[in-house]
């Protein structure tokens, strides 16, 4: 009895955590602050031989200086790290494809963070597509 409880313990701790590129474990947790308005948009160069980029955005409410926002994940793509503009956090995704590291639907995303310095995931849900731009 004694096994089959540690191994449920064991199995749903594995439940909640991933590995990360480098071999750490992360944890899911709901974060401490409040995340709105999550976006991706494609910027569609209008040169031959560029890469279209993608966007992504999200306002986030009472972030704590304890708090660092790594990167997103979003359809197989990870983004370099989040900076504030304009009350907006924004980034571009990375144009390599990743190997899929949870299974999420398509409008879902994966924000990597640390808080106190220990590292953690949460899955936003319900990423709105905009409209691409078009550069010139």
């Amino acid at each position: 009895m004694r096994i089959v409880a540690l191994l449920f313990f064991i199995s749903s701790f594995l439940l909640f955590s991933i590995e990360c590129e480098k071999g750490e474990t992360l944890i899911e947790k709901t974060p401490s602050f409040s995340i709105k308005n999550v976006y991706s948009q494609e910027q569609i160069p209008g040169q031959k031989n560029e890469l279209v980029r993608t966007e992504i955005g999200m306002q986030i409410v009472d972030l704590e200086e304890n708090v660092l926002l790594e990167k997103v994940y979003f359809n197989g793509h990870f983004s370099n790290q989040l900076i504030k503009r304009n009350e907006i956090f924004k980034t571009f995704l990375r144009p390599e494809v990743e190997e899929r590291i949870l299974e999420i639907e398509s409008d879902e995303a994966i924000l990597f963070y640390l808080e106190d310095n220990k590292k953690y995931y949460f899955v936003l849900k319900d990423v709105q597509l905009k409209e691409p731009i078009y550069l010139p």
